[in-house]
C-alpha cells in the first residue's frame, strides 16, 4: 500500500471528509483492519487568506506543504480544495510525485457515465478559470456555470461560511435557487466544485447524477494507493 500525502486546511470541514472517505474506502476494498496509510498537512487558512488580500500568490504556501508531504513518505498529493488547483500544474512541475488532479479526476467519472453537458457551481475561481473547466472540455463534457451574480453570492458563501465549516440553512436554499436556475438549460449532472458544497447539500434532492468532487478525489488517491502499477 502506498502513502496518500493530503495538503488540507483550506478548509478544515472538508479535510475531515477526505480522512474519512480515505479510509473507509480502503477499508471496504481490503476488509479486517485495513485503514489508509496517509499523511496530512494542515494549513492555516488564515494564511491563505491574508496572502489573497495583499495580492500575493498561495503558491509558496503549496509547495512548502507539498515538499514536507514528500519528505513524510507520500508517494501521491492531493490538494484538498478545488479552488487551490489552479496552482496543480505549477506544483507539479516542482515535485517528483504526482498530484490527482481533482477535476481531471472528476471528468473521467462523468466520462464514463456518458454524460455530455454538467452544471459546476464552486468558488469563483473554480467557475471562471481554465483549470477546472479544460478538464472537462478534454473530455468533450461542455459545461453550465451560474450566471455573473450567482457566481459572487456562490463564492461569498463559500468563503465566508463553508471555508469557516459554518452551514446555514439560509445558504443552503439559497445554493439550491442558483441550481434551480441551471437546470433551464439543460444540465444532465451536477458538479459540487467546492469541496464543502456536499456538506452543505447533503440532504438537497437532485433528479440527476451529483458529483462529490471530494468522494471522486478520496477515490481517485484510494485506487493509486492500492493499485501496482506506477504513475
Amino acid at each position: 500500500m502506498r502513502t496518500i500525502g493530503l495538503i488540507g486546511g483550506t478548509g478544515w470541514a472538508s479535510s475531515m471528509e477526505y480522512y474519512r472517505y480515505v479510509n473507509e474506502f480502503t477499508n471496504r476494498r481490503l476488509g479486517g483492519h485495513q485503514f489508509s496509510k496517509c499523511v496530512l498537512y494542515s494549513l492555516n487558512f488564515h494564511d491563505v487568506v491574508k496572502l489573497k488580500q495583499q495580492g500575493k500568490s498561495v503558491f509558496p504556501l503549496l509547495l512548502d506543504a507539498a515538499e514536507k508531504l514528500a519528505a513524510a513518505g507520500a508517494d501521491c498529493l492531493l490538494i484538498c480544495a478545488n479552488t487551490m488547483h489552479q496552482y496543480a500544474d505549477e506544483l507539479q512541475k516542482k515535485l517528483s510525485l504526482p498530484i490527482l488532479h481533482i477535476a481531471e479526476e472528476t471528468a473521467k467519472v462523468i466520462f464514463e457515465q456518458q454524460l455530455s453537458r454538467v452544471g459546476l457551481i464552486g468558488s469563483q475561481p473554480t467557475m471562471e478559470m481554465d483549470f477546472f473547466i479544460s478538464k472537462l472540455h478534454a473530455h468533450h463534457i461542455a459545461c453550465v456555470v451560474p450566471g455573473a451574480s450567482d457566481r459572487i453570492a456562490l463564492n461569498a458563501i463559500v468563503m465566508d461560511e463553508l471555508a469557516r465549516g459554518v452551514f446555514t440553512e439560509a445558504s443552503r436554499k439559497k445554493t439550491m435557487n442558483i441550481v434551480n436556475k441551471m437546470n433551464q438549460q439543460s444540465i444532465q449532472g451536477l458538479i459540487l466544485g467546492c469541496t464543502e458544497f456536499p456538506l452543505l447539500l447533503r440532504k438537497a434532492p437532485f433528479s440527476y447524477p451529483i458529483f462529490n468532487t471530494t468522494e471522486i478525489h478520496a477515490m481517485a488517491a484510494v485506487d493509486f494507493a492500492l493499485s501496482s502499477t506506477d504513475f
